[in-house]
């Protein structure tokens, strides 16, 4: 009798931990197939729902598959604004993810990101027009 309730109580326990932290291997499997706009679409889902909008991993997963998406010629009709949205995701994820508990494992990430953030505003400094007043103007 004690055995049965032992191992009734290991098995509550095991579904209880599992049930809070999920592991999204469905994601993941789907990214390093390079299968990025199914990954999108399941991701999304996963911030839809009620039971894993709190999760911090679809964010991070959303925001991988749409800065991948962004260096693809082919994503580019479809996704033009792949490369803006994949930096507000990540904003989401750093949001959900308070203790950074995932952080380190995707530290290549981050790096790439911050690197293609900061190409992007220069870009975005170099074509824009001068906000000075030009200096041709009669006082």
């Amino acid at each position: 009798m004690k055995r049965l309730l032992l191992g009734g109580l290991l098995l509550l326990n095991a579904f209880a931990s599992q049930a809070q932290k999920h592991v999204y291997e469905d994601l993941l499997v789907l990214y390093v197939d390079e299968n990025y706009e199914k990954c999108l679409g399941k991701a999304e889902n996963y911030t839809m729902s009620d039971a894993t909008k709190k999760d911090p991993l679809p964010y991070l997963y959303m925001s991988m598959c749409l800065y991948e998406m962004s260096k693809i010629e082919k994503y580019q009709a479809d996704y033009p604004k792949a490369s803006r949205d994949c930096l507000k995701y990540a904003e989401k994820y750093r949001k959900k993810d308070k203790n950074n508990e995932y952080f380190a494992q995707y530290e290549d990430y981050w790096a790439e990101l911050n690197t293609m953030a900061m190409e992007q505003g220069r870009t975005i400094t170099r074509t824009a027009p001068s906000a000075r007043p030009s200096s041709s103007s009669t006082a």
